[in-house]
């Protein structure tokens, strides 16, 4: 566990700019809202944006569902909780499915992880 928050700690240090562009994303971390470069809004409830920020951070690495879940939600009060993170990242690809299409999507891995993927160039 200590090596999963020393991690964690890495990457959310590495992430505080309060307004971000992370390829095809627009993240203000003050107002806790995303959308395309294509003025299309993800509407994210604020765990959501921590998760897909933290993802998007890291595109194409494979975050593991703990390094998530003690980046995002803290540590576990129970078995509900756990539960309800892995539907909220469940939603959360989802929902930047529906807002990427063809461009962006995240890979939920069994036994791995997570990892947002991008196929996209600044100019389209």
């Amino acid at each position: 566990m200590t090596s999963i928050k020393s991690e964690v700690e890495n990457i959310t240090d590495e992430i505080q700019e309060p307004v971000a562009c992370i390829g095809p994303l627009n993240f203000n971390r003050q107002t806790k809202k995303v959308s395309t470069v294509r003025g299309v809004p993800l509407y994210l409830n604020e765990k959501e944006f921590d998760a897909l920020h933290m993802l998007a951070s890291r595109e194409g690495e494979t975050l593991t569902f703990e390094m998530l879940y003690a980046a995002v939600w803290g540590s576990a009060e129970g078995l509900n909780e756990v539960e309800t993170a892995r539907l909220t990242l469940s939603n959360l690809a989802g929902k930047v499915k529906d807002a990427g299409a063809d461009f962006m999507w995240i890979e939920h891995k069994q036994k791995s992880g997570y990892t947002f993927k991008m196929r996209w160039r600044r100019n389209e």
